[in-house]
C-alpha cells in the first residue's frame, strides 16, 4: 500500500545580495541548534508563509501587482486561490524582517524612514507589535517590486516536513544593517557565495541542499544587478527533487539526473528538458557534508 504524501507548507526563502570590495556577498544565518528545521545550518533568511501575510494586500507600494504575482512559478497539479503569491511575497519580506532585521518597505508619504523609526522596527523584530500591526502604526507600504523570483523548491516527498518555497533575490538596503535575531538564529554574516562553499567544504559551517545549489549558481555573478538580471531572465519551474540512496551514500536528485525516474517517490509533470537543468543534477551526503555533482 502507498503511504499519502505529507501535504506540502508553503514558504519564502530569500537571498540578501550586496557587493563588497571582494564583488558579490550573500547574508547568511546560523538556524538555533535547538530548531526543529536545518537546526545549525547556515541558510538564506525565511521561513513559512502565515495566513496574516496575505491580509496585508492594501500595504503593498503602487505596482502592476497581478503582473508581479503572476512571476512566481506554479505547482502542478496544485490549485491555489489568489491569495498564495501575495500571501509568498508578503512572508518573504516578514521574514527577512525578523531574521536579518532588514525592512523592505517605505514611508506611504514617500518620506525616508527616520532613525526613530529605523529604532521601532528593529525592536518590533521579536514580535511586538505583530508584523502587520507594524506596518499599520509605521504607515508603510511593502516593497514587492524588491523581490525578483530565483527558484522554487519542494521537499522530496519521502520527507516527514514538506515545504512548497519560493526562493527570491533581493539588493540590500544601503541604509539598513542586516544582523541575525538571537532567537531563531545564532551567528549571521556576509559571505562570497565562493566563500561560503569552501567554508562549507572545510566544515566551518553546514550547508543544506538548496542553499549550496542555490550558492553555487550565486558564484557565477559578479554584482548585484548581474544576479537580478539573470533571475529576470529564467524561466522558473518547480523541483520537486527524490531522495534515496546512491551507492551508500544518501542523495538529493533532480529531475534531470539519470537516476531520477528509476528512484522512489514522487514526481512532477514537467518540461524535457527541465528548464531549471543545469550541471548539478544531485547533492550527495558524503560524511557530514552534502556536496553537488552531476550523475
Amino acid at each position: 500500500m502507498t503511504e499519502p504524501l505529507v501535504p506540502t507548507r508553503d514558504a519564502a526563502t530569500v537571498l540578501l545580495l550586496r557587493e563588497a570590495a571582494g564583488g558579490l556577498e550573500v547574508f547568511l544565518v546560523k538556524r538555533h541548534g535547538s530548531s526543529g528545521f536545518m537546526g545549525g545550518a547556515h541558510v538564506f533568511p525565511g521561513g513559512k508563509v502565515d495566513p496574516a501575510d496575505a491580509q496585508l494586500g492594501p500595504r503593498v507600494v503602487a505596482c502592476d501587482l497581478p503582473k508581479t504575482l503572476g512571476g512566481l512559478a506554479q505547482t502542478p497539479g496544485r490549485v491555489r486561490n489568489d491569495e498564495v503569491p501575495l500571501g509568498l511575497y508578503v512572508a518573504a519580506i516578514r521574514e527577512v524582517h525578523e531574521e536579518a532585521g532588514v525592512l523592505l518597505a517605505r514611508r506611504r508619504d514617500g518620506k525616508p524612514l527616520d532613525a526613530a523609526a529605523l529604532a521601532r522596527i528593529e525592536a518590533a523584530r521579536k514580535g511586538t507589535p505583530p508584523f502587520a500591526q507594524l506596518i499599520e502604526q509605521e504607515d508603510l507600504v511593502l516593497d514587492l517590486d524588491a523581490l525578483v523570483p530565483w527558484a522554487h523548491w519542494i521537499t522530496p516527498s519521502r520527507e516527514t516536513r514538506r515545504f512548497d518555497t519560493h526562493f527570491f533575490l533581493t539588493r540590500a538596503p544601503s541604509d539598513q544593517t542586516a544582523s541575525f535575531d538571537a532567537h531563531e538564529t545564532t551567528e549571521s554574516e556576509w559571505l562570497s557565495p565562493r566563500a561560503a562553499l569552501e567554508r562549507h567544504e572545510a566544515g566551518s559551517i553546514f550547508l543544506p541542499p538548496p542553499t549550496l545549489v542555490s550558492l553555487t549558481e550565486m558564484s557565477s555573478f559578479a554584482t548585484v544587478d548581474a544576479a537580478l538580471d539573470a533571475a529576470r531572465a529564467r524561466p522558473i519551474m518547480a523541483i520537486l527533487p527524490k531522495l534515496g540512496a546512491i551507492g551508500e551514500n544518501i542523495a538529493i536528485v533532480m529531475p534531470w539526473d539519470s537516476t531520477y525516474a528509476a528512484m522512489e517517490g514522487a514526481s512532477l509533470p514537467t518540461q524535457d528538458p527541465h528548464p531549471m537543468a543545469s550541471d548539478i543534477s544531485r547533492v550527495t551526503l558524503i560524511g557530514e557534508r552534502w556536496r553537488a555533482g552531476r550523475g
